[in-house]
């Protein structure tokens, strides 16, 4: 995990794509627990990963993804 998250930093597309495609579902039944509406979890977990691509070259932060605060 730490050594995708090194190479999203860089901005590696495939390092993401790899990142999503090995959490998207994983997730989407997560958030599912929370949210009645399928369609919504789905939107949430694709904010999330949104939110990861556009602050992967902030350099003040240094959290790991899976201790990231999504508000």
């Amino acid at each position: 995990m730490e050594e995708l998250a090194k190479k999203i930093r860089l901005g590696d597309k495939h390092a993401f794509e790899l990142l999503f495609y090995k959490y998207h579902v994983s997730l989407c039944r997560f958030a599912n627990k929370f949210q009645q509406d399928p369609e919504e979890a789905k939107e949430i977990v694709q904010e999330v990963f949104t939110k990861i691509w556009e602050e992967r070259e902030d350099p003040n932060n240094t959290t790991p993804l899976n201790h990231r605060k999504l508000n």
